[in-house]
């Protein structure tokens, strides 16, 4: 996320895109970062192979990038060692009646 490759021990600011978002959540797999944002935006950067960051591609990204959850209200993220997953809340429309406890 620093603008480059290079691999580092010490903590740093994330520039650019991220400077002015508000980051509620903060994790990484093995070789990729993801960030949501308190209005459940979702950014990624890092190793893109196998397509592990959402983006409709395999190619790696040096700085945060959004991804596009469109028309989704992510609350969550989950992430392991190569992937991960934004969690929506469901919606339940309609219930049958006597369906059991949810």
């Amino acid at each position: 996320g620093l603008g480059d490759f290079q691999t580092t021990s010490n903590p740093a600011k994330v520039k650019g895109v991220l400077e002015d978002v508000h980051v509620r959540v903060l994790t990484c797999g093995a070789q990729f970062t993801v960030a949501l944002s308190t209005e459940g935006q979702v950014y990624v950067w890092g190793s893109g192979k196998q397509h592990r960051l959402g983006l409709g591609d395999d190619g790696d990204r040096c700085v945060p990038t959004l991804a596009s959850v469109k028309g989704k209200d992510i609350t969550q993220l989950a992430v392991t060692e190569d992937r991960f997953i934004a969690f929506a809340p469901a919606r339940v429309t309609n219930l049958i009646p006597d369906c059991g406890p949810l």
